[in-house]
């Protein structure tokens, strides 16, 4: 019979994927160290993966799979944990259950690149029809600048450190308020773009530079209050 037992997660790598022969779907395998020095495997059907995330406390079945790299133990919820867990169990909002009491959601990481790459695209459709509307002669020219632009983003709020892409719950939920005022700022500066009498570079860089401008500015007034 497999033990149970409740784990606190320090770490969580990716290892390897593999693809069965005949079959649609690819599974992703992780490596997986407990707060207690405890290794194991799991493994999920997405390479960026929220099943168990950094800093968070689970109920975890404990098996021994013997699998190409040999024989490793590996972790899955138990059935009592997946049953708290089930939509619309606790709170309304979601979230995880830990110690007793339940944690809000905490978006995973790509779920907000999602939200933010669409936000680009939107934005840089909206500033190339401001700065460069006889210039475009490419669809793929605003998939440049939304590139860009979600790049930024994502490294000035910190959604690419290597917290942010292993899944760690804090540091996720921190990044993601902070792209959530980057992608205002954005939509903000795009609007000061008809401000003719107002000197600003109308550069994808120049809207970068103004963005960033604004996010301070955000920043100084919700710190004022």
């Amino acid at each position: 019979m497999a033990d149970t037992k409740k784990i606190k997660v320090a770490e969580v790598e990716f290892q390897d994927e593999y693809k069965p022969e005949g079959k649609s779907f690819t599974i992703f395998y992780f490596k997986l160290k407990t707060e207690d020095g405890e290794l194991a495997r799991f493994s999920t059907n997405g390479r960026n993966q929220t099943k168990f995330l950094v800093g968070n406390e689970y109920e975890v079945v404990v098996t021994s799979k013997n699998n190409r790299s040999g024989i490793n133990t590996f972790f899955d919820y138990s059935e009592a944990y997946k049953e708290s867990h089930k939509s619309g169990s606790g709170s309304s909002s979601g979230g995880q259950k830990k110690g007793g009491a339940w944690q809000p959601y905490v978006r995973p990481r790509s779920e907000v690149m999602s939200i933010i790459a669409q936000s680009s695209y939107e934005a840089a459709v909206q500033a190339s029809c401001k700065i460069a509307k006889d210039k475009l002669i490419s669809v793929s020219q605003v998939k440049d600048i939304a590139n860009i632009l979600a790049t930024f983003i994502a490294e000035s709020s910190g959604l690419n450190s290597p917290e942010c892409k292993t899944g760690v719950a804090d540091k996720l939920k921190e990044a993601n308020q902070k792209s959530i005022v980057y992608q205002t700022a954005l939509k903000r500066a795009i609007d000061l773009l008809d401000l003719t009498n107002v000197p600003i570079t109308r550069t994808t860089q120049g809207l970068i530079t103004l963005t960033e401008e604004i996010v301070k500015d955000i920043n100084e007034i919700a710190n004022g209050l």
